[in-house]
């Protein structure tokens, strides 16, 4: 933020697209990943230090339905150190990317 200026970091076919319709990206700090999630492409992360997009597949009921209209609401709660994930259905998701490291005093 400190240059202003923007940097190119990925060009790739791969992964999802900027304009894909219904997701939802948020930033966890624990894992220093971004993620991803829409009906139509899945679950996915952006490590910036490896200039990747990486599909996830986790086990157990998943977020993810065959309905391309659903929307999703992302974001990362610090406090529980999870990905929360909403698609207006009444029903919360959450994903836990990274284990925290123990600070010296635990």
């Amino acid at each position: 933020m400190k240059a202003n200026t923007w940097s190119k970091v990925l060009e790739s076919k791969s992964g999802p697209l900027g304009g894909s319709s219904g997701g939802s990206m948020t930033y966890d700090s624990t894992s220093k990943s971004c993620f991803y999630l829409s009906s139509r492409n899945g679950l996915w992360t952006y490590k910036v230090a490896d200039k990747a997009w990486t599909q996830i597949k986790p086990d157990g009921d998943q977020p993810i339905t065959d309905d391309r209209k659903n929307r999703y609401m992302l974001c990362y709660n610090p406090e529980h150190n999870v990905i929360m994930a909403d698609n207006g259905s009444g029903r919360v998701w959450v994903y836990r990317a990274a284990k925290r490291k123990k600070k010296p005093d635990e």
